[in-house]
């Protein structure tokens, strides 16, 4: 029987979690590992991962922020996340 987990992402995951990214998103879109670190790194408690058997097959992560919508800068600026942001 197949044993599904979720758990939030650490650095040991990166290269998992690009592994995903790569299937999901075409190679110019997709974000490297150096992006999921420092997302991890920022808001890792935002950063959760599904497992099936120890293996990352899906992850959702998200920053907390005041802005309603989020803007291209947010994918590339971690350090925007506001833990105390009023979107949460």
């Amino acid at each position: 029987m197949e044993h599904m987990q979720i758990r939030m992402a650490k650095m040991e995951d990166l290269d998992e979690i690009a592994f995903v990214e790569s299937e999901c998103f075409p190679f110019g879109e997709a974000a490297t590992k150096e992006k999921f670190a420092e997302r991890i790194k920022e808001y890792g408690t935002h950063f959760w991962l599904m497992c099936e058997e120890e293996k990352v097959i899906a992850f959702v992560d998200g920053m907390v922020t005041d802005e309603k919508n989020l803007t291209d800068e947010m994918y590339e600026k971690a350090c925007l996340h506001d833990e105390k942001g009023a979107c949460r």
